[in-house]
């Protein structure tokens, strides 16, 4: 309003001074001055103003941005097996956000994406994109692999952490096969490659024979497992199919043994998404396992297990649910059930306990997965076999009667 009429004075000053005189014979004080604007000007520096505040008012230059990226990549002979945790800021906006995570060139593979909430990945050309419109900080993990140069016993390799302000890079390896020549610290057990201009470059060379001295001063590695998955169907008439997914980290080739639960039997066997041949005696199960690449210390072992006696539901009464028995001690375990929908089920007990849904992972044999589903959890299975019981009654409402 002010504008409109400071716009409005300029007019009748520009146009019709004589006007302003007659209405006003008395002389102007001479403490104070007057100019002439033209309309046009007045125009212009109106505009420049209200450009001023808009820009002032607009959003930043950068909505996102990769604060760090902390890789940790383990050497193999064909190239690095890398785990990068991601820790991005996003500025609150009304508009999706893309922001360009890797470049995905002809020698890298995303193995793993995580599952973030209000959020997506997207791949555009040869570039892995974020896709958020989510303001805060958001944390994740994604598994790649890159493949190295090879020639003769040499390898390398390079990883671009692209615009992140702060990029880590440490190895794993073993001396035993293979020996580093790129630029490195120590850091907490474990070598860190200095970043350089256009990201981390890797080299390293497969030794011809072993290092005997090493082999005998170094620590050996633990067999663990650090992750166990583990999904189960059963029907109305009570069959059970039981899928376990074993995330293992070892050196060198091992052995493995189960305890199997009564009442069920081995149906199938893989090892690193391929079948083999494995065969109960009684109860026992063993298994030998070895990584799917020379220098790795981690493989994956699933079993698929049925139930030998089809034991029915009744309109009431108590489910009991058992997984094998590991020689390996197990830091986590994830169970998620899925049963007849026309029950209601409460927990009452046992080594696992209700949790909220497990992370996604996906099944080498293919089963459907019907009815209701619940999931459960446990934190260092040591010894023993994972269990848990619930309690179910039928529960009919909306299924076969309406109220």
């Amino acid at each position: 309003m002010c504008s409109a009429i400071r716009i409005c004075l300029s007019v009748l000053l520009f146009c019709a001074p004589g006007a302003l005189a007659f209405a006003d014979p008395e002389p102007a004080p001479q403490t104070s001055s007057l100019a002439t604007v033209p309309v046009e000007e007045l125009l212009r520096l109106y505009r420049l103003e209200e450009d001023s505040r808009k820009r002032a008012d607009a959003a930043p230059l950068v909505a996102s941005t990769i604060h760090r990226i902390d890789m940790l990549g383990r050497l193999l002979d064909d190239g690095i097996d890398v785990s990068a945790r991601f820790e991005i800021a996003v500025l609150p906006t009304d508009k999706w956000e893309r922001l360009p995570l890797l470049r995905l060139g002809a020698s890298t593979e995303v193995s793993r994406l995580p599952s973030v909430a209000n959020a997506a990945f997207a791949t555009e050309g040869d570039t892995l994109y974020f896709l958020t419109k989510k303001a805060g900080t958001h944390e994740f993990k994604i598994q790649l692999f890159e493949r190295a140069e090879r020639e003769n016993a040499r390898r390398k390799a390079s990883l671009d952490p692209g615009a992140a302000i702060v990029a880590t890079l440490g190895l794993e390896y073993d001396e035993d096969l293979f020996r580093l020549e790129s630029e490195a610290v120590d850091d907490k057990g474990r070598r860190r490659i200095l970043r350089k201009p256009g990201g981390f470059s890797v080299a390293w060379q497969a030794r011809q024979t072993p290092k005997a001295k090493t082999l005998a001063a170094r620590p050996a590695v633990e067999s663990t497992i650090p992750h166990a998955y583990a999904s189960m169907v059963s029907t109305l008439e009570g069959r059970r199919i039981t899928r376990i997914k074993y995330r293992l980290r070892f050196a060198g080739r091992k052995s493995i043994s189960f305890e199997l639960p009564e009442q069920q039997e081995l149906a199938h066997t893989f090892l690193n998404g391929v079948a083999i041949p494995a065969k109960a005696q009684g109860r026992d199960l063993t298994i030998d396992v070895a990584p799917t690449r020379a220098g790795d210390q981690t493989a994956q072992l699933e079993l698929v297990l049925v139930s030998e006696t089809d034991i029915g539901f009744h309109l009431s009464g108590a489910l009991s649910f058992e997984l094998p028995s590991v020689s390996w001690p197990t830091n986590e375990l994830w169970l998620q059930t899925h049963l007849p929908g026309v029950f209601d089920y409460e927990w009452s007990g046992g080594s696992l306990a209700p949790a909220s849904k497990p992370p996604s992972v996906s099944f080498t044999h293919k089963v459907p997965e019907p009815g209701r589903t619940l999931s459960f959890h446990q934190y260092l299975v040591s010894s023993g076999a994972p269990h848990m019981m619930l309690d179910y009654e039928v529960n009919l409402d909306g299924h076969y009667f309406k109220p």
